[in-house]
């Protein structure tokens, strides 16, 4: 009993250290499967032409020479007398048919050999401009793609792909955008009251109605660019211009106060405007009772940026970009008033009238991103962000105010040359198209996006107005800044 358990005890030994062998980890671990749609299937690939070229075709057949000449006449005449005619020369034998003909020249070209090595995907023809083949591809760049085509969080240039292109593109965009400025309100509406109409004095307060400010309006302009993105490795070249006009107007009169009451007796009461900083303090009043004013504005953009845009997943792509931004503002502030009130309450028939201006131009850097959410069949949706620091210089800021008031002469300063530094901010928001249209020889895309930004301390004529007036009582504070808001229709081809 005692031997048979040792025998299976060795038994199971054995085994065991087959199992292990067998049954122990592998050498090397599978590679896990990926769960990923079927790759496409690549055209058969076009064969490549023989190694070596044809054999030319064979001459014509050609015969050979005969190996010994035609015999000469015979040497020697017959002898006289011979009853016989002389015999004639030899005839000259036909030549004899060459041994071997040259071989006949080839029916069919030699069959190409089939290629040893397939190409990879996208499949590529041999011929990249060939108008006859439309190849298919993987995915299109610059529209969404597939975890097939690209791995996730894979940074692929998305940069349009045009097949037998010069790699450019145009930009055309027609922008509606409204243009607003800080420092712009004009007036604050008041009344005159009579103390004593005996003496013929009166106060001036304010009536709580809404403050008099410059309008703003919507105007149209344009964009219009032009972009390269054959450079090495995805890296793309675009510059943009930008053109901005408007001319806005405010006209308006004091609302009237009606009348009070004192002493038991109706004492009249006059409409007023008691304009604002725009104005010098060094005048005996400022009062009036109506007030107009035109402000013009010109605004010219020039950008060129440095860009690489790529996938940051199979939906989304970030064109992160660097580049200059040059920037000229010309504006002009105009404004009258009219029909000046003293201090007796009564009114002057006479005009005030103020034109301020302002010139500047700047550059500097500028940095951004460009954002993209791919929905499918081409549509996306947009965000971009941009921000630029910008040297500027004004070339002239000046003030010249006329009024009829004898105390006082006309007041004229103007403010040269002066330089700042001015940040400057643009944020879009929007939704696109886009499509290749002829075999991916162009691509199209629309777009239309809401921009909005800031340029700081734009208004340096309410800034000149308000250094002015601080002699007697308004501080001069910062420059206010300009905004843009409005809607942006784009368009680009690329070909």
């Amino acid at each position: 009993m005692k031997n048979l358990l040792l025998a299976a005890a060795a038994f199971f030994l054995v085994i065991g250290s087959d199992a292990r062998e067998h049954w122990g980890p592998p050498s090397a671990c599978p590679q896990p499967k990926v769960d990923c749609c079927p790759k496409p299937k690549c055209p058969e690939p076009c064969p490549k032409p023989c190694p070596k070229p044809c054999p030319k075709p064979c001459p014509e057949p050609c015969a050979k020479p005969c190996p010994k000449p035609c015999p000469e006449p015979c040497a020697k005449p017959c002898p006289k007398p011979c009853p016989e005619p002389c015999a004639k020369p030899c005839p000259k034998p036909c030549p004899e048919p060459c041994a071997k003909p040259c071989p006949k020249p080839c029916a069919n070209p030699c069959a190409p050999k089939p290629c040893s090595n397939k190409p990879k995907c996208p499949c590529k023809p041999a011929c990249k401009c060939n108008p006859c083949v439309c190849p298919p591809v993987c995915f299109e760049k610059g529209h969404e793609t597939s975890r097939c085509c690209l791995p996730a969080a894979f940074t692929e240039p998305a940069n349009f792909d045009v097949r037998c292109g010069n790699d450019i593109y145009f930009t055309a965009n027609f922008t509606y955008w409204e243009v607003m400025q800080g420092g712009m309100d004009l007036a604050i509406p008041g009344q005159a009251t009579a103390i004593s109409p005996s003496v013929g004095t009166v106060s001036f307060s304010a009536t709580g109605q809404d403050i008099l400010v410059q309008d703003d309006q919507f105007k149209p302009g344009f964009q219009v660019g032009f972009g390269w993105t054959g450079g090495w490795d995805g890296w793309s070249l675009y510059g943009e211009y930008t053109w901005v006009r408007g001319t806005t107007h405010t006209s308006a009169s004091a609302p009237a106060p009606g009348a009070t009451s004192a002493g038991g007796v109706t004492v009249p009461q006059f409409a007023i405007f008691f304009p604002t900083s725009w104005w010098p303090d060094v005048y005996l009043t400022n009062a009036c009772t109506t007030i107009s004013s035109k402000w013009h504005y010109a605004l010219d953009i020039a950008d060129l940026q440095l860009a690489r845009p790529s996938y940051i997943g199979t939906r989304f792509t970030l064109e992160p970009f660097c580049g200059l931004r040059g920037l000229w503002i010309r504006q002009s502030m105009n404004i009258r008033a009219d029909a000046i009130h003293n201090s007796l309450g009564g009114a002057i028939p006479a005009q005030r009238q103020a034109r301020y201006t302002s010139h500047s131009w700047a550059v500097g850097p500028r940095a951004g991103l460009n954002g993209n959410w791919h929905l499918g069949y081409g549509m996306r949706l947009i965000g971009d962000g941009s921000a630029s620091l910008l040297y500027t210089r004004y070339t002239k800021v000046s003030q010249n105010v006329q009024s009829p008031d004898i105390t006082s002469l006309p007041v004229s300063t103007e403010l040269d040359d002066y330089g700042a530094l001015r940040p400057n901010l643009d944020l879009s928001l929007g939704f696109g198209w886009g499509s290749y249209f002829y075999c991916r020889r162009i691509h199209l895309d629309l777009s239309a996006t809401y921009d909005f930004s800031v340029f700081w301390e734009q208004n340096m004529m309410r800034y000149l107005a308000s250094l002015t007036s601080s002699i007697s009582s308004h501080p001069a504070g910062a420059p206010a800044n300009m905004y843009i808001q409005g809607m942006t229709l784009k368009g680009a081809i690329e070909f």
